[in-house]
């Protein structure tokens, strides 16, 4: 995979994107956005296949109507992105065929992860915030 070089871009709108790109998955589901808006620095493209890639790892883990919950926080000079399902816990191995995304995505300072408590899956990615704007939240 080309290492590319990270371009400024609205968070909100990767995160549509990338949703609507697996829309097929979620037939069924509920997903809820919960996020200050933020500007972060990433490849748009693989942005999206990583997000998409944690989203297929949650919505396996669930059946309809289970909802899916895309929460966003600000942490530090980072916005983190997690996928939360309610079906059962992460499974490490669900995020193993994104190797080459992960190593990508962390030559342009991303971080990719899951976690989960009994009955809970999080799926999480981080992206630097893009310097020297305010990244204020205005969703």
């Amino acid at each position: 995979m080309d290492r590319t070089d990270p371009t400024p871009v609205d968070l909100l709108d990767e995160i549509r994107a990338a949703l609507d790109a697996v829309d097929p998955l979620l037939v069924g589901r509920v997903v809820d956005i919960e996020m200050a808006r933020l500007n972060v620095l990433t490849d748009p493209a693989l942005f999206r296949r990583v997000l998409a890639r944690l989203v297929g790892a949650a919505v396996a883990q669930t059946e309809p109507p289970d909802s899916i919950t895309v929460r966003v926080a600000r942490k530090g000079k980072t916005a983190r992105i997690e996928v939360i399902n309610e079906g059962s816990p992460a499974a490490h191995g669900d995020l193993e065929d994104v190797t080459a995304e992960t190593e990508a995505f962390r030559a342009i300072g991303g971080e990719i992860g899951a976690t989960g408590p009994a009955g809970i899956a999080t799926y999480w990615m981080t992206v630097p915030l893009t310097p020297g704007t305010s990244n204020a939240a205005h969703a």
